[in-house]
This record gives structure tokens, sequence and C-alpha cells, in this order.
């Protein structure tokens, strides 16, 4: 004979841990000595509320569902997040799940037209909406800073910018989810290490938002001499943008956010090189057209990436541009690849467009290197893997770039932007 369903949690920490029970029919419930039951029949509406969790599931953005069950006379309210100490949630929702399926079909098999409506729960609303603003308000404030910190010397702003964010960075919810990441990364290392990690973190963010004030400022490369001020090339980064200078194109470049990663971009217009580069725009609406004209004006030709932007880099390497692209993030729907050694989502797109054009893939990155000087290198062309057609194989091709960028992170992992949620 199976056991009846049952589901416990605490709602928070002033509550008791409720526990439920299924019958046939009834919802059985105690909270210490109290307790009570709900007929089936009695339910006369189910309401699902999609909210935010708490702990390291909100680290991760993961939303969950409550299910509200409503009678004439009383509320029963049932959530996969368990209060197991003050400040500490617990997710349950392997037990969750199933409890709450197997009383959601005992409750339409005795009431088929039972109501259920699912909507965001006020927090989440409330959430949105602040988070909203607050990139409004956040876009017009840089926007009126800009100016500032362009006219002040580009080495002492990103110094000053350093120092601010290794004392307020680790009090952002980033700093969780890039500790997690790190740990998981580098299981061998101490928390010491972890914590120098972190800061090298920080320091490399904030020196990277300051100098998005002053990029045309920041280049400093002429071809043909020996001593560089501040941009210093390798030579596979010379001879391929001469070869490309000639027209013979296209080419990709993918790169990652490491260093200052708006850098690598340059390089091509400042070498005569026809390109356009994929970005991402930010949320703000206001401060994504200001990044996207200063990008204009150090990149060329610059591709946002949102819907249509596929066959506008298509239309682009028809033209015979070189186009570059970040691929160092997380891709829904993308290819299984791993990332230090554990399982990750890659946008395939890169790997499709080589596939379509057969054109040589590089990769391009910043070193960031003392002094406020940089060390941007390239890599050979790729020899990516083909099927037995010739074809160039998408799956395999993102895990191969994909281990080029964990080589380039494992070099210098302070300079990695690690608060992004690549595993998932």
């Amino acid at each position: 004979m199976m056991s009846a369903p049952t589901y416990s949690f605490r709602p928070h920490f002033f509550a008791r841990e409720r526990t439920y029970e299924i019958s046939p029919g009834v919802l059985h419930w105690t909270a210490g000595r109290v307790k009570g039951s709900i007929r089936y029949d009695e339910v006369k509406e189910i309401r699902l509320y999609k909210k935010f969790m708490r702990g390291e599931a909100a680290q991760n953005k993961q939303a969950m569902w409550d299910a509200h069950l409503y009678t004439c006379s009383n509320r029963v309210i049932l959530s996969r997040l368990h209060c197991a100490r003050f400040g500490t949630w617990e997710d349950r929702s392997t037990h969750y799940r199933a409890f709450a399926n197997a009383l959601l079909s005992g409750l339409r098999a005795c009431n088929p037209n039972l109501k259920i409506v699912a909507g965001h729960h006020w927090t989440l609303r409330l959430r949105r909406d602040f988070t909203r603003r607050m990139s409004l308000i956040g876009g017009r404030l840089l926007l009126l800073l800009f100016p500032l910190i362009a006219s002040w010397n580009p080495v002492f702003t990103a110094n000053v910018a350093a120092r601010l964010m290794r004392v307020v960075g680790p009090f952002a919810r980033a700093h969780r989810v890039a500790r997690a990441n790190l740990q998981a990364a580098f299981s061998d290392k101490t928390e010491q290490e972890i914590d120098y990690l972190l800061q090298g973190m920080w320091d490399n963010f904030g020196r990277v938002m300051a100098e998005y004030a002053s990029l045309d400022r920041l280049w400093q490369y002429e071809p043909g001499k020996c001593i560089q001020k501040r941009i210093v090339l390798n030579p596979t980064f010379v001879e391929v943008m001469s070869t490309l200078r000639r027209g013979d194109g296209p080419a990709l470049f993918f790169s990652a956010h490491l260093a200052n990663w708006e850098l690598p971009p340059m390089v091509p217009a400042m070498f005569g090189v026809r390109s356009a580069m994929v970005y991402r725009p930010p949320d703000s609406p206001v401060l994504a057209h200001e990044i996207a004209r200063r990008r204009e004006e150090v990149w060329g030709a610059v591709i946002a990436a949102r819907p249509g932007a596929a066959l506008r880099i298509r239309s682009t390497l028809r033209d015979r541009v070189c186009v570059g692209m970040l691929v160092d993030q997380h891709s829904t729907g993308g290819v299984e690849v791993s990332f230090f050694g554990r399982r990750c989502k890659a946008n395939p797109t890169l790997a499709r467009l080589a596939r379509q054009f057969d054109c040589p893939v590089y990769g391009a990155r910043a070193v960031r290197l003392p002094g406020g000087r940089y060390r941007l290198e390239l890599t050979d062309a790729l020899r990516l893997p083909r099927d037995h057609d010739g074809k160039i194989e998408v799956a395999a091709s993102m895990q191969m770039i994909t281990s080029i960028i964990e080589a380039w992170i494992r070099e210098h992992p302070e300079q990695w932007l690690w608060m992004h949620r690549r595993w998932r």
C-alpha cells in the first residue's frame, strides 16, 4: 500500500513548519499542535504566482511558482522555498513539484471546472518596475558623468574607479555569483586565493567602466614603432590586419570579456580593415544609444544583438566585411560545451557562419598590463573540426573555441567577468 503524498515547508522564520498530506478528497495540514483539513470540493479557485526565489537560487535569477488555494473562508499557500533558519532558504523543488502535481490532479478530478489563474506576484512586478526605473536613472546619470570623466586623465580615472569597485563590489549580489563560479572552476584554490581573484575582478571591472568614457584616448598605437606607449600588438595581429586590408576578407573574430574587451574590436578600424562588431545593448535605452555612438566612433560598423541581427551579419559577410563577436556567455538554446569541466550552453552563431561562408576564424583577446597598458593578441586562423563532407562541425567547433577561451581565463583569471551566470 502506497503512503499518502506529503510535503512540508516553513514560509518564514517566525512561522512553524507546515506539513501537508493528501488523502482521498481531502488535504490535511499541521503546524505544530494546530491541525486542519480542506475538502477538495471546498476549493473554489487556485492562483499560481510566479516570483523570484531567495538565497542561492536568487543569485541565479531563478523563478518559482507559488500555489494559492482559496476556499470560501480559508487560503492555503504552497511554496517550494523553505526557511531553514534566519536568512537561509532551502529549495525543495523535487518534493514540491511532485506534491503539487498530485494535488492539482486530485482537485481537477473532483472539480473539472475549477478556476485556475496564473500570473506574476506583486513582488516580482515591483522588482521589475524598480529595476527598469533604476536602469533609466542610472543611464541618465552616467550620461551626465561621461563628459566630466572623459576630461580627466584615463589612467587616473581608471585607478579611482578600480579602488571604488574593490570596496563596493563585494556588497553586490553579483559578488556571490562570481564567488560560486570561481569556487566551481578552481576547486583547488583556498578561500584567500578566491578572495584575491574576486578583488582583481572588481578592480578590472571598475577600470573598464571608467575607460568607456575615453575609448578614443585609450588607443595609442602607431604601426612601425618599436616602442608603444599604451597598446602592444602581437605579430600575428599585425600580419592578419595587413592581409585583410588588401581585401582578402571576409573573416570571423571571436573574443571574451577579458581585461578591456572593447579594445580588440578597435584594431581593424585602426588598420583600415572593413569590419562590423556584434554587441549586446545595455538595458538602459538612454545609455544604449550613447554607447552605440561611442563604439561606432572607434569600432566602425556595429550590429546590435537583437532579432534580425543574424540576417544583417550574413549580409555583412557577403560584402566581404569582417565580423567580430563575444562568445563567452550563456546562450539559451545554444550547443552544449564543456567549460572548466562543467556543461554549459554556447552560442553557435559564429560556427554556423564559419560553416556557411567557409572563412577563416581568429581569436582575439586583451591582456591588461601594469601602468594602464594593454597587450592585444590574435591567434592563428583556427583549423576547425570538419565532418566527412568537409563541412565545419558546429558543436565541435564551439567546443574548440570555448577551450581556447578557458585557456585564456586560466592564464589571467582575475581579468574575466566571473559575475556572469555561465553555468545554468
